[in-house]
Formats: C-alpha cells, structure tokens, sequence
C-alpha cells in the first residue's frame, strides 16, 4: 500500500496525461480550428433549422430563449475561437466604427433620460419617434 494522499495522486494523474497529451492529439491546431468550426456551424444550423411557432414574444420566451441564447454563445465562441482574419482592407475600418460607436452605446441611456426630463419640463409627451428624431 502507498502512502501518497488523494491531493499527490491527481498530480501524478495530471503530469502523466500533460506527458502523453502531445501525442493523442496529432496537430492540435487543427483540433481547435475544426472544433471551432463545427460549434460555428451547429449554432447556425440552430438558429436556420430550430422550430419555432407564434407571435415574437411567443417565438423568444420559454425554452425558445435558452435554445437561442445557446446558439448565439456558440455562434460567438467558434468566431473567437477559430480567429477568422479578414484582412486590413475591412479590419481597420470596422475597428474604427466599433471605437466610435461604443461611447454611443454607452452614453445613450444619459441622453434618453436627460431628454425625457428636458420633455417633461417643456409638457411635451415623450414618444419613441420624438427621441429620436430629436437626438440624431
């Protein structure tokens, strides 16, 4: 009988596998790439080919939400895991649109409230078309 605690023999488990990790996994790139494309591919297969039925409040509540909501992580996590290039020609543009976008994104709910107030001191109604037709 040995006398190696729990703690020492899942440390022995783990440097074994970290020895023979390199040669179960022939080219580990094309691992990563291939799985990411297949997560890619199952999450567009879900948004195009999961039945759904109703009205859009029906089509994203219940358990069409968590199916959704999965899909789109999927979509996302196999974009970031595959590391698509798409060149200088539209990564520096769409770089430069999401740097100037995202201070909108952020400051928008300080200008909804700010002109909501400024409405409510005027007695104007507040609608939707009003704030934005006011704001861009």
């Amino acid at each position: 009988m040995s006398n190696h605690s729990a703690g020492g023999q899942i440390g022995t488990a783990i440097r074994t596998l970290r020895r023979f990790w390199p040669f179960a996994v022939p080219d580990r790139k094309l691992l990563i790439y291939g799985g990411a494309l297949a997560i890619l591919a199952a999450g567009i297969a879900i948004f195009i080919w999961h039945p759904v039925a109703g009205n859009s409040i029906q089509i994203l509540t219940g358990w069409n939400r968590v199916v959704f909501c999965a899909a789109s992580i999927a979509i996302v996590f196999g974009f970031y895991k595959h590391g698509f290039g798409l060149g200088r020609i539209f990564a520096f543009p769409l770089t430069q649109l999401g740097l100037a976008t995202y201070g909108v994104y952020l400051l928008h709910p300080l200008v909804w409230q700010a002109f909501s107030q400024l409405f409510g001191l005027l007695h104007v109604q507040s609608t939707p078309a009003a704030m934005i037709g006011t704001t861009t």
